[in-house]
């Protein structure tokens, strides 16, 4: 074992000789990296309040006046804390400095006159009080024309109060991460080097919202305010003589030796040489309310893999990681320890994940890892174990190894090539969970080259499995959003339901909604609906009535409001999408909103084409308007009752409109119609950038590049995926272009034909045929939703489409605003087959649903002419002749509608329909409904060759 021996430094005492070797402030250095970090920690939340600048206002007075070592009229320097402080002796030399804490000497230190200089002329001081725990408190209140900090229109001036509390805490320096603790009562010192300030400020206002309401608001501010911070204080000895103290324990430059130096006293022999912790710097959650992002720092991790975008969770792809796992590491060296003294040594690092077996899951994993201590030179470990710094040129620098000195060491841990190792470690079916681990090794203790003195420090937390729950998370400066297991059904940022239509029973989801409370007899009724038991409930009612609307928005399920109030209007069901659209109003301050994007460097060269009224720039922002879509299926609608519940509570037990109404004898989700509009308050959007920059988009565009419909009839639609035309827009039945047509499967699902375009709505049936399809429109919730995602899909990083110069649409099967049947352009009807030259039965349907061949219901039969008498010639006679006859075999058939289970039913005409069922007729097989069920339900008739159904009473 190796000592160091204290001599005298020329120049200097040998007491600052003892300063000067660095053996006195050991364990001083992690208190102020703890104090540091706490200080910084509290004012960077003090920077993001709504009125940052009182906070820091506040703190900033408090901090000088605390650290406040000026002269005072008897020459010595004792205010501020330097008049609490005590040496045991007062002599030269090391002694310990106590921080006196009775109540007489604060209210002397720190009277009501103090504090009302310290904040004149701004602020008026009240309410002073000190307790028997080392706790100031007072008041402050803004002096009227004297403070500038809070003049702002939004809040109430009167009622702005802050209230300061400062408390004096303890600590332990030689831990590493260090509780601050208040005084026990009437506790009369405490070892200075221990004790910590901390000041808490708490700002009360009320803020005046945009529609006169008030808020009460509150931020909390703090700072934290260490002894050692303190310079040098003076005290007189017993002969009058000044002496300097020093809380710290440190400095240099006293060849006289008149300083007190703060006894740090040594750690005890014994302890291990490092102190090994991680700190949790990941952020893995973020908050989004209203459409604002933020990270949850309070959810932050040691280490985590990321998943970088948001998937729906029934999609089935490879996951994207984040190539990278970053670990911060602490590492605190006690010089004196069991091994002997050293000032500093060499280290060498080992970042490990180990299982539950204590496996390390690195090894084998290609990963490769990559160290960075605290002044961010990057490392990597030689041939002898070492690790030395990588020159300019990539080169290793031998000469300066990684290596600690006394307190804490920063140590920041990059594992590249992570990806195939966190797709194991976030497997959905089999994870793994483990543990960072770090170990730091020396060879500067033990004489055997071949033994390291070590110390191995692990991480509570395991990795954490972490991915992106909105669109934009990149966007807004976030890699993530929330743990895995926590994954929502639909992006926070979605303006429609997306992941829906991908759902394993969209195949059923896209037929008609069948529900037992609604009355399904005559048209011309919309459906609303209500929470219970944590389901909705659905009741038909007059479209005229008013109601809130039920929306799809910031994804979830709400109802329609204007951000920032509680309002929520009623309105008739045709308003519910202007209401639902209506979510994404905004309000911004013009000098705050210019201000923010030109801090990011975004462009704001045309955000004064936005309406401007009270200084605030007034629009509907298109990229977070909400959507009037009802959810379809239980899993879907009881997620929307639970949504609706949590964020209302009980305002849902009343009635809300639901995107769903009667028609045809069932029950049809709303057609989306698109925003036609072209006002100049919406024509704007207000984004982030694919780079993190908020953006202003104009979009004067509008879907009339085709041509209009024209009055009096010849209507058809299109139907667009556009951030700012949502849903059909009515045009004329012939265009100047050709567009594709919506068509759907005959088993389900719909698709957009290819090459199959054409400028006449009158070609759908015969385009959607040729592709196997049928040219109907959509009847339900998902059946749309699926639609809007062909026409125009998402990327990974919006909730809407890209944004196009000539935004995409399709031919949609709607006739004068309505369903249409299932149109099949020149065929018959529901005809799959061309006729043949015989005339069809306008009574009869075969299995393939086409109205059949009139021969088919005849049986070719010879005629018996042995009743006619003689024949005139033998000729006669051996010629045969042949006659079409009823065929017995024939069997009729009836279809029943079950409108309750969506269901068509093939029955013998004897038996007819039941009293729940409605016969089929032919007029009926031009319903949109019945068409489209009867196409997609015809392979389950199992008619035979000789079995028809008969349409005609």
């Amino acid at each position: 074992m190796k000592t160091q021996n204290i001599k005298s430094i020329q120049g200097f005492s040998v007491i600052e000789g003892v300063i000067a070797a660095g053996i006195v402030a050991l364990s001083i250095l992690s208190i102020a990296a703890i104090v540091t970090q706490h200080s910084t920690m509290a004012k960077s939340s003090v920077a993001k309040q709504e009125l940052p600048g009182i906070g820091t206002d506040v703190l900033n007075r408090t901090r000088a006046a605390l650290l406040e070592t000026a002269e005072t009229s008897g020459g010595l320097k004792t205010k501020g804390i330097c008049s609490l402080l005590e040496p045991k002796q007062i002599k030269p030399g090391i002694q310990p400095i106590d921080l006196v804490t009775t109540k007489a000497r604060l209210n002397t230190a720190f009277s009501l006159t103090v504090w009302k200089k310290v904040f004149a002329p701004e602020w008026s001081v009240s309410d002073y009080k000190v307790s028997d725990r080392g706790e100031i408190k007072i008041s402050l209140a803004p002096v009227q024309g004297k403070n500038t900090l809070a003049t702002s229109q939004a809040i109430d001036f009167k009622t702005l109060q802050v209230d300061l509390s400062i408390s004096i805490r303890t600590m332990d320096p030689t831990k590493s991460s260090a509780v601050f603790s208040l005084l026990p009562m009437g506790l009369q010192r405490v070892d200075s080097k221990t004790a910590v300030f901390m000041v808490e400020a708490v700002t009360n206002y009320d803020r005046i919202l945009d529609n006169g309401e008030r808020s009460k608001r509150s931020a909390d501010s703090k700072d934290l305010i260490s002894v050692l911070d303190v310079g040098s204080c003076d005290v007189r000895d017993a002969n009058g003589v000044i002496l300097s103290m020093s809380p710290a324990g440190t400095g240099v430059g006293d060849p006289s030796g008149r300083t007190i130096y703060n006894n740090t006293i040594f750690e005890e022999s014994g302890v291990s040489p490092f102190e090994i912790s991680f700190s949790a710097t990941e952020v893995v959650q973020g908050r989004y309310i209203d459409g604002r992002l933020s990270a949850d720092r309070t959810k932050n991790v040691v280490a985590a893999c990321t998943e970088t975008r948001f998937r729906c969770p029934a999609r089935n792809h490879t996951r994207d990681y984040k190539p990278f796992i970053n670990v911060t590491a602490f590492a605190n060296y006690f010089s004196k320890n069991k091994y002997g003294y050293r000032e500093r040594v060499r280290v060498s690092p080992k970042l490990e994940f180990l299982d539950t077996n204590g496996k390390n899951i690195l090894n084998n994993s290609g990963t490769s890892i990559e160290y960075t201590n605290s002044a961010t030179n990057s490392y990597r470990q030689h041939s002898n174990q070492l690790f030395y710094p990588i020159d300019a040129q990539g080169g290793m620098d031998t000469s300066a190894p990684m290596s600690f000195s006394p307190g804490g060491n920063g140590l920041k841990v990059k594992v590249n090539n992570a990806e195939p190792l966190c797709r194991k470690v976030c497997s959905e079916t089999n994870p793994i969970s483990a543990r960072p681990s770090l170990t730091v090794s020396t060879p500067d203790f033990l004489d055997n080259e071949d033994k390291w003195a070590a110390e191995i420090g692990a991480a509570s937390m395991p990795l954490h499995c972490t991915m992106c729950f909105v669109k934009g998370c990149t966007r807004m400066g976030l890699e993530t959003f929330g743990p895995l297991n926590e994954l929502p059904p639909e992006p926070l940022d979605a303006q429609i339901p997306e992941c829906a239509a991908e759902n394993k029973d969209e195949a059923e989801k896209i037929l008609p909604y069948a529900e037992q409370n609604i009355a399904l007899a005559g048209g011309g009724r919309c459906i609303s609906a209500k929470v219970e038991n944590g389901k909705l409930i659905y009741q038909s009612r007059n479209c005229n009535d008013k109601l809130p609307a039920m929306c799809f928005a910031f994804g979830e399920y709400t109802l329609a409001r204007t951000l920032g109030t509680s309002t929520i209007p009623s309105v008739s069901f045709a308003e519910a999408p202007d209401a639902c659209r209506n979510m994404g109003r905004e309000s911004h301050p013009v000098t705050q909103l210019r201000e923010g994007i030109l801090q990011q460097g975004g462009s704001v060269a045309r955000l004064d084409e936005i309406p401007k009224a009270s200084n605030r720039y007034q629009l509907l922002n298109l990229a977070k308007m909400g959507f009037f879509v009802s959810p379809q299926g239980e899993e879907e609608s009881s997620r929307a009752a639970s949504d609706l519940k949590k964020s209302f509570g009980n305002k849902v037990s009343s009635e809300f409109w639901t995107a769903l109404k009667v028609e045809d004898a069932g029950i049809v989700a709303d057609v989306p119609r698109a925003m036609l509009s072209n006002d100049v308050d919406q024509r704007h959007m207000l984004y982030y950038s694919p780079a993190g920059v908020q953006t202003h988009t104009v979009i004067s565009e509008t879907p009339y590049s085709y041509v209009r419909a024209p009055a009096g009839g010849g209507t058809a639609y299109v139907l667009f995926n556009h951030v700012k035309f949502r849903g059909v827009v009515p045009v004329a039945s012939e265009q100047t272009s050709s567009h594709e047509f919506l068509c759907q499967n005959k088993g389900g699902g719909f698709f957009i034909t290819r090459g199959k375009s054409s400028p006449n709505f009158a070609d759908g049936g015969n385009a959607c045929e040729s592709s196997n399809g049928l040219f109907v429109a959509p009847h339900s919730s998902s059946g749309w939703l699926s639609s809007l995602m062909a026409v125009a899909p998402h990327g990974n990083y919006y909730p809407f489409p890209e944004l196009a110069s000539e935004p995409r649409a399709v031919w949609v099967a709607l006739q004068g605003a309505h369903l249409a049947p299932a149109l099949q352009g020149e065929f018959s009807k529901l005809a799959f087959k061309k006729p043949g030259f015989e005339e069809l039965s306008q009574e009869l349907v075969d299995r393939d649903g086409s109205f059949i061949e009139a021969r088919r219901l005849l049986k070719k039969v010879k005629v018996d002419k042995s009743s006619q008498g003689p024949q005139s010639s033998p000729q006669a006679q051996q010629q045969e002749e042949f006659e079409w006859v009823p065929d017995p075999s024939v069997k009729i058939k009836v279809a029943c509608y079950s409108s309750r289970n969506r269901n068509i039913a093939i029955k013998d005409i004897a038996q007819g329909c039941s009293t729940d069922e409605d016969r089929l007729l032919e007029a009926d097989l031009q319903k949109p409904l019945i068409s489209m069920l009867w196409v997609m339900k015809k392979s389950n008739f199992e008619l035979g060759y000789q079995e028809f159904i008969k349409v005609k009473p």
